[in-house]
C-alpha cells in the first residue's frame, strides 16, 4: 500500500473490506 497518499490508501482500504463484506454476504445467501 501507498502511505505517501492517506486519501488513496484509506479509499482502497473501504473498497477492499467492503467488498470482502460482500462476498461473505453472498456465501451466506447460497448457503440458505
Amino acid at each position: 500500500m501507498i502511505f505517501r497518499h492517506p486519501k488513496r490508501t484509506l479509499v482502497y482500504l473501504v473498497f477492499h473490506v467492503s467488498k470482502n463484506l460482500d462476498q461473505k454476504r453472498r456465501k451466506k445467501s447460497i448457503e440458505r
